[in-house]
């Protein structure tokens, strides 16, 4: 399966994933993708896996749900549309309302803490490049214009940076940039693969996946790049990790059973769980709060 959560990174959207969203302190929920009903949904479950409810409707394929910050709306994508567009709904569900409309696919959305903004991805200039938008869809705005493939954009905590990941080098690298579109920097810089960051709860630190050692394992790294530290060595792949709102464990996919499952360890590396189990794909999209 590595390969094709490399493809995924690369923008082949064969499997539902997602960007890391900011936490709060508060109640805390997993906010997923799965087609275990036959289509991709989006559903949100306690960190212990109960209490599995589906968010979006049925109305075409929804996936890579991010959560605002104060953890009412989801933005997700979907293709009812006709091709892939960015739309809000409460995240207890109901009618959405489409925020993107341009011909060309938008995906990956990202809300800042305070849920007033929304990175994401668009083709509309003819490959994957970064964009911010306000969250009911205005003032949408290109950040990058690289003809190499810019995704998984990710805001930190205080609102200030992207976290994103490019090909541009030839391999997966993680880049940062702030907000109005100055100071890109490959913090990685190196000749792995990189991919799907998530800032840390203080914003000191950007955890991501990274094919160092083989396979795919989570590493965090200071916002200069130096300090590359392990999290945990674990068969199989790993990718998509984000923070439980109390910072003590991290939500991530593995597949180390032979299918994508969503699995959380602590954050020194022990206590490794495995909270789905369902005869589809489950791919989680963040780590989440709700009310």
């Amino acid at each position: 399966m590595r390969r094709g959560f490399v493809g995924l990174a690369l923008g082949a959207l064969a499997l539902a994933l997602g960007s890391c969203s900011v936490s709060t302190p508060t109640f805390s929920k997993i906010v997923f993708t799965s087609d275990r009903g036959g289509t991709l949904q989006v559903y949100k479950m306690n960190i212990n896996g109960s209490s599995v409810f589906q968010v979006s409707d049925n109305v075409g394929n929804n996936q890579q749900a991010t959560l605002d910050g104060l953890g009412q709306f989801i933005a997700f994508v979907s293709d009812r549309s006709g091709n892939l567009d960015i739309w809000r709904t409460s995240l207890n569900g109901g009618p959405p309302t489409q925020l993107t409309t341009d011909a060309a696919d938008d995906y990956l959305p990202a809300f800042n803490k305070d849920g007033t903004k929304i990175a994401f991805v668009s083709e509309r200039d003819g490959n994957p490049n970064l964009y911010i938008m306000n969250a009911d869809g205005t003032a949408q705005t290109a950040l990058t214009s690289d003809p190499g493939m810019d995704t998984m954009p990710t805001f930190s905590p205080d609102g200030t940076k992207i976290a994103f990941v490019s090909d541009r080098t030839g391999t997966l690298q993680v880049f940062v940039i702030n907000v109005d579109g100055t100071g890109e920097t490959n913090l990685s810089a190196n000749a792995f693969n990189d991919t799907t960051p998530c800032f840390t709860l203080d914003g000191t630190r950007l955890l991501f996946s990274t094919d160092q050692d083989g396979n795919f394992e989570m590493y965090t790294m200071k916002l200069d790049g130096t300090d590359r530290t392990l999290v945990a060595a674990i068969a199989g792949d790993e990718f998509f990790g984000s923070y439980t709102p109390d910072g003590t464990r991290i939500a991530f996919v593995s597949n180390v059973s032979g299918s994508d499952e969503i699995y959380t360890v602590n954050v020194d590396g022990t206590n490794v769980v495995n909270i789905t189990n369902s005869a589809g794909a489950d791919t989680k999209t963040t780590t989440l709060i709700a009310p």
